[in-house]
């Protein structure tokens, strides 16, 4: 079991580590347009992928907003905390 463990965390980690390495070669996607909040699909300049359905497009933008998905409360603009994965008012 103990080994099966170590295998996948070896594995994730590896995968990290490849996208990391192709999202240098890919461009990135300016402010306003779709994207789809991948390593793949960047935005430019620390903005970010404001998705509001984890299937669909979303769109670069500064931050997230109302009920776009989230894992930091830095990511979500002014007024709204990330709660639940996904950014909403206090």
């Amino acid at each position: 079991m103990n080994g099966k463990i170590t295998f996948v965390l070896a594995a994730f980690l590896m995968t990290m580590l490849l996208s990391c390495s192709f999202s240098n070669a890919v461009e990135c996607i300016e402010q306003g347009m779709p994207c789809s909040g991948t390593v793949f699909d960047p935005c430019c300049r620390d903005m970010m992928c404001d998705k509001k359905d984890m299937f669909k497009q979303g769109t670069c933008g500064n931050c997230i907003g109302s009920e776009g998905y989230c894992i930091d409360h830095s990511q979500c603009c002014t007024g709204l905390y990330c709660r639940s994965l996904k950014c909403r008012a206090e």
